[in-house]
């Protein structure tokens, strides 16, 4: 779930989901899904000082609930950020990744891949250069297999070609 190899280092970051946009859209996906910090202080707020959550699939800390990841409050990037070399903690995890993160509400079993790509509007292949779906598409939340040279399926490819002839506007 990090940067594909060859990425521009101006994009390791990735397209960023604010926290609160991440657990709302999360809730609006599964109401059982909570955050909680790490030190049981206030719900739904991040500590303070180290800025780390935790997301559980009912209330937190209690038996019945299952415990899905960690995440750093703030903004949440695309590809989850590795320490760099050199760095005392090289190779450790810095920041997880939303992709990560997804992951890991896909495996707990707290959502489906397709609940997830319609609410954030993502396509969860494995990476957007991979990806064989239309950007355009994905954006509006349905999944359609892209065909045209330009990565466009059929409907948006001529779109842009009357675009390009200036008979309308997107």
């Amino acid at each position: 779930m990090v940067a594909p190899a060859g990425t521009d280092p101006d994009r390791v970051f990735g397209r960023g989901i604010s926290f609160h946009e991440l657990v709302m859209g999360l809730r609006r996906i599964n109401p059982l899904i909570t955050a909680w910090n790490w030190h049981g202080d206030t719900p739904e707020r991040p500590d303070a000082q180290r800025n780390i959550t935790c997301l559980w699939l009912g209330p937190a800390n209690e038996a019945r609930s299952v415990k899905i990841t960690g995440v750093s409050a703030g903004v949440v990037p695309e590809f989850t950020q590795i320490f760099p070399a050199g760095h005392a903690r090289e190779g450790e995890i810095e920041m997880k990744g939303w992709r990560a993160i997804f992951d890991r509400v896909i495996k707990a079993k707290a959502a489906t891949r397709f609940q997830l790509e319609r609410e954030f509007r993502v396509s969860l292949d494995a990476t957007p250069e991979l990806d064989q779906n239309c950007p355009m598409c994905n954006k509006l939340g349905i999944r359609k297999r892209a065909i045209s040279p330009g990565g466009l399926c059929i409907n948006h490819d001529h779109l842009a070609k009357l675009c390009q002839k200036g008979r309308t506007t997107p």
